[in-house]
C-alpha cells in the first residue's frame, strides 16, 4: 500500500508500542502520522525547515525530529501529538547552521546524539533539560548514526 504524504518525504520512524509511522517531509515542512491498521495519514504537523530525520524515545513517549535547515531538533508528545520544545543546535540560524542530521536516542531515553553534517561534529542533548550538553568532534558530513554499548 502506497500512502501519499508530504512532499520531500524522506525520514521516517516506527513508532514502538502503536506501529504507526511518523514521516518527516523536507519539502512542505511538515510530519505526517500514518495509522498502519487504516493505511493513511490521520494527523499532519507543522515542523521546522526541512525534517530531515524521525527517532523515538524507547519507551514512545516523545518522537525527535531534526530539522536540518532550521539548525534544531524538535522533540513532539507522542501520545497528544503535538510540538514540546525545540532545542537550537547552531545559535545563528543561518544557512550555515551546524545542519542537524542523523539522530539516535540513547536506551535509557536520557541522551539523544545528532550528527551535525556541516558543523562535523555530534551534538549531545540532554532530553530533560532540553539543551545541548556536550559536542563530540566527528570527521566530514557526518550523517547516519546509531547507538552501541560497548563491553
Amino acid at each position: 500500500v502506497v500512502v501519499p504524504t508530504g512532499a520531500g518525504a524522506e525520514g521516517l520512524a516506527v513508532h514502538p508500542t502503536t506501529g504507526d509511522v511518523w514521516v518527516g517531509n523536507r519539502g512542505a515542512n511538515t510530519l505526517s502520522i500514518v495509522d498502519r491498521a487504516a493505511g493513511k495519514v490521520v494527523k499532519e504537523l507543522p515542523t521546522g525547515d526541512f525534517p530531515f530525520r524521525v527517532t523515538f524515545t524507547a519507551d514512545g513517549a516523545f518522537a525527535l525530529v531534526s530539522c536540518a535547515e532550521g539548525g534544531e531538533v524538535q522533540i513532539f508528545d507522542a501520545g497528544k501529538r503535538e510540538l514540546v520544545a525545540a532545542i537550537d543546535i547552531h545559535g545563528d540560524s543561518s544557512e550555515l547552521s551546524a545542519m542537524p542530521m542523523g539522530l539516535c536516542v540513547d536506551p535509557d531515553g536520557k541522551r539523544c546524539y545528532v550528527a551535525c553534517g556541516r558543523g562535523e561534529f555530534i551534538a549531545v542533548l540532554d532530553l530533560e533539560r532540553r539543551a545541548v550538553i556536550h559536542r563530540i568532534p566527528a570527521g566530514r558530513g557526518p550523517d547516519g548514526i546509531a547507538f552501541a554499548r560497548v563491553r
